[in-house]
C-alpha cells in the first residue's frame, strides 16, 4: 500500500469504474482507486452496502439470540442485574425490550451514514481546518464510505458465527471474530480489560488505514497518510480510554 502521496500531485482523471470495480480496488490498489474516487466521488453505493450489512448482521443477531436475551446479557455483564429484585429485573426487560424493538431496527439503518458522517467530519477538520487542503465534503465522505466497506466482511462473518456458532458462549456486544473481545469470556474478564479487549479490532484499524490513505489522496498529497492515520489513531485512543473509564466505574 502506498501510503503517502507526493505533494502537489494531481489525482488522475480517468473514466469513472462501476462500485465493484471501486469496492475491489479500495482492497487491493487503494492508492489508485482513492485517485479516481477524489477526481469523481460518489458515495451512494458503498453507503447502501454498508447499511444493508448494518441491517443484515442485526437482524440475525436478534432473531438467533433474541432482544430480551441481549439485553439481560448486558445487564448481567455490567452488574446491575446484581442489584435487582426479580421483580426489578423483570420489569427492567419488559421497559427495555419494548423500546429496544423500536430502537435497534432504526439503529441499524441510521447508525452506519451517522457514524461515517462524523467520521468524514473529522476528515475534514483535518484536511481543511488543521492543513488548509482543499477538499469538499463529498469527496471527503466519499472516501470515508469506500475505506468503509471491508465492514462488510465482518458482518459476514459475524453473521456467519451466529448461525453455525455457539450462541451460548457469544457476547452479542462482540460478535464478529475480528477483536479480541470475541476471544475472551466477558464474564470473567474484568471490564475495563474487556472494554479494551473489545476495541482492539482488525477492521477499525483497516478502516483507518484506508480512510488515511484516502484522504491524503483527496488533499492531492499535501497531507500525508501516516498523519492523518496518527490523528485518527489519537482519537481511537481517547474514545478507548474514555470506555475502559466507565467501564471500571460501572
Amino acid at each position: 500500500m502506498s501510503a503517502d502521496a507526493l505533494p502537489g500531485s494531481e489525482p488522475p482523471m480517468t473514466q469513472q469504474n462501476s462500485f465493484g470495480a471501486r469496492a475491489l480496488g479500495v482492497l487491493l490498489d487503494p492508492t489508485t482507486t482513492f485517485d479516481e474516487i477524489a477526481a469523481q466521488p460518489n458515495y451512494w453505493g458503498p453507503l447502501i452496502v454498508l447499511m444493508a450489512g448494518s441491517v443484515a448482521l442485526t437482524e440475525t443477531l436478534t432473531s438467533k439470540i433474541g432482544i430480551r436475551n441481549i439485553i439481560l446479557r448486558s445487564l448481567h455483564q455490567s452488574g446491575q442485574a446484581r442489584h435487582m429484585t426479580p421483580e426489578q429485573l423483570d420489569q427492567a426487560l419488559r421497559n427495555a425490550t419494548a423500546v429496544a424493538h423500536v430502537l435497534t431496527p432504526v439503529g441499524a439503518v441510521v447508525g452506519p451514514p451517522i457514524f461515517l458522517a462524523l467520521a468524514a467530519g473529522v476528515g475534514l477538520l483535518i484536511l481543511r481546518g488543521i492543513f488548509g487542503a482543499q477538499a469538499s465534503f463529498k469527496t471527503i465522505f466519499s472516501v470515508t464510505c469506500y475505506a468503509a466497506l471491508p465492514t462488510v466482511i465482518g458482518d459476514l462473518m459475524g453473521m456467519a458465527v451466529l448461525l453455525f456458532g455457539d450462541l451460548s458462549r457469544l457476547n452479542p456486544q462482540s460478535p464478529i471474530p475480528t477483536s479480541l473481545g470475541f476471544f475472551l469470556d466477558s464474564a470473567s474478564t474484568p471490564r475495563p480489560l474487556y472494554a479494551l479487549a473489545s476495541s482492539l479490532d482488525l477492521l477499525t484499524f483497516w478502516f483507518l488505514a484506508l480512510v488515511a490513505v484516502g484522504l491524503s489522496r483527496a488533499s492531492r498529497g499535501q497531507v500525508k497518510a501516516k498523519t492523518i492515520f496518527a490523528i485518527y489513531f489519537g482519537i481511537w485512543l481517547v474514545l478507548t480510554l474514555g470506555k475502559m473509564g466507565l467501564a471500571w466505574l460501572a
